[in-house]
């Protein structure tokens, strides 16, 4: 929320396959057609204009393999609506660019190390599932979840 511009944002984080060609505009659309009902009832409330906020959705992708999408100008990507990157949502909400690297470097390493304790996860138990230890994984999920909540 930004009380001084009285702007709600809806956040929405996501991982998509990002080996299909336009992955990020299609999961855009999916995440703009999941939305468009609550900001269309937002817009919709009878509320004075003195008091009344809006509304905005800032959609953040990453793909699976680590791609967070920064380019600098909307995409326009065949069938599909202007497409904002990941750095431009950040922009958006007041974000430096300085701090916008730094989030999206942070964000592909948070990504990748969730991606290989879940390739571990799998490999340990499809090739030894009566004598698999998870306790290992277990940590390194926990340590995963802490180190997220710090940034």
């Amino acid at each position: 929320m930004n009380d001084g511009k009285r702007i709600i944002s809806l956040l929405e984080f996501s991982r998509a396959m990002d080996t299909e060609d336009n992955w990020e505009a299609r999961k855009d659309h999916e995440k703009r057609t999941r939305y468009a009902p609550a900001l269309a009832f937002f817009d919709q409330l009878p509320i004075p204009n003195q008091e009344r906020w809006s509304m905005q959705q800032n959609d953040f992708t990453v793909g699976v393999w680590g791609s967070p999408s920064t380019h600098t100008e909307p995409l326009e990507v065949s069938g599909f609506p202007k497409l904002s990157s990941f750095a431009q949502e950040l922009a958006e909400l007041g974000i430096s660019q300085s701090e916008t690297k730094r989030i999206c470097k942070q964000v592909v390493l948070k990504n990748l190390e969730a991606h290989e304790a879940m390739i571990r996860s799998y490999y340990a138990a499809k090739f030894n599932p009566a004598t698999t230890d998870f306790s290992s994984t277990l940590k390194d999920t926990h340590l995963i979840q802490k180190i997220l909540q710090k940034h």
